[in-house]
């Protein structure tokens, strides 16, 4: 996650946010600001922990039966994704990393 949201001076709890889910609260930032990269995001989805670099080092570690979702916000291009740093998010290159080990239900972007 990158810091926009979380330190915006509109935020009434600053430096994080608070999700619900099932009444289980969720707080969590384990990649933030120059950690926030494709390689990152690439690694942590396959569950390659040698190639993070940066931030906690916690992977998906995901099985056949588990449902993830995957929430990207960015205005975007044709074809791709804004990172908080470059490179950018190409659509046929994540495509690719999600069809090698896990089973997407939902994407949402």
């Amino acid at each position: 996650m990158h810091d926009d949201i979380a330190h915006n001076p509109l935020n009434p709890r600053q430096g994080g946010l608070r999700i619900v889910v099932s009444l289980i609260s969720v707080f969590n930032r384990d990649y933030t600001r120059e950690q926030v990269t494709t390689k990152n995001l690439y690694a942590m989805l396959l569950g390659n922990k040698s190639d993070i670099e940066g931030g906690s080092g916690k992977v998906i570690d995901s099985k056949s039966d588990d449902r993830i979702l995957i929430y990207y916000s960015d205005h975007g291009g044709p074809g791709v994704l804004g990172m908080p740093n470059m490179p950018y998010l190409f659509a046929a290159d994540f495509i690719e990393v999600l069809k090698k080990n896990m089973h997407p239900v939902l994407m949402v972007s």
